[in-house]
């Protein structure tokens, strides 16, 4: 599964535990444009939370969490989901 580039940026920001306004901010967009790409990222991991979209995608290799606690971008790859 691909993710566009942008719905990497916002699950990255997801990982760091960034609010929609806070996400919208960070990428000059709009919170509705924040909420409409959360959705897509759900639907591609089949998860109805923001835990479990940065659990799964965690494990699916999608996302790394070494750098989220010190409020670091999180390493975000397309190449690991199946």
């Amino acid at each position: 599964m691909d993710f566009t580039p942008r719905e990497t940026q916002v699950l990255g920001l997801l990982a760091r535990g960034l609010r929609n306004k806070e996400i919208a901010t960070e990428l000059g967009i709009t919170t509705k444009s924040v909420m409409h790409h959360t959705v897509s990222i759900y639907r591609r991991l089949g998860v109805r939370s923001r835990t479990e979209a940065v659990t799964v995608a965690a494990q699916r290799g999608v996302i790394t969490l070494r750098d989220v606690a010190v409020g670091a971008p999180c390493v975000v790859s397309n190449a690991g989901a199946a």
